[in-house]
């Protein structure tokens, strides 16, 4: 039904299951990633509002907190990144780039991960190796960049630029 917006569903391997997540509000497409294996947090942006809904594993049918992000003005990816942190990828209000912040879910506390000079950039797709000593992510600019970092210094290891004209961003 177009009224009713996605639905975010999680599959439980071991049990061979399909659970619904309900969301608590009808908009865009919801982001979800799994934290621990204990919790899971799902992106929400409704009518101009951009929420993180919490979730236990063991109760998928509400969400135990949500998390007002009342500065952005759009939120993308989540990921888990170690113990109580998220990375969100988000635009704030009057900003030009989508940019990763490290969100604190304890306290919510939160700081900016990555940075761009570059002119209405969005960074998306981040990814952690094992470890999490580096991540990759994509930085759409004048180009698709594919960068890797060193995780604890915030250092440029790798970087390798791709055509926009030549190359989709789910190729990537």
């Amino acid at each position: 039904d177009k009224n009713e917006g996605w639905q975010a569903y999680f599959f439980d391997s071991q049990l061979a299951q399909l659970q619904k997540i309900d969301g608590t509000e009808k908009g865009e497409f919801p982001f979800v990633a799994i934290l621990k294996n204990e919790k899971v947090v799902m992106t929400s942006f409704v009518n101009g509002e951009a929420k993180l809904h919490l979730y236990q594993i063991s109760d998928l049918t509400r969400p135990f907190k949500t998390i007002e992000l009342d500065e952005f003005s759009r939120i993308a990816q989540v990921a888990y990144f170690h113990d109580d942190f998220i990375l969100m990828s988000g635009q704030k209000k009057e900003e030009k780039n989508f940019v990763y912040y490290q969100l604190d879910l304890k306290d919510e506390q939160l700081k900016q991960f990555t940075f761009s000079s570059l002119q209405q950039s969005i960074d998306f797709h981040i990814t952690f190796s094992p470890d999490k000593k580096h991540f990759a992510f994509i930085r759409r600019g004048a180009d698709f960049q594919v960068q890797v970092i060193n995780a604890a210094k915030k250092t440029l290891l790798a970087t390798e630029s791709f055509d926009l004209k030549a190359t989709a961003a789910d190729e990537l």
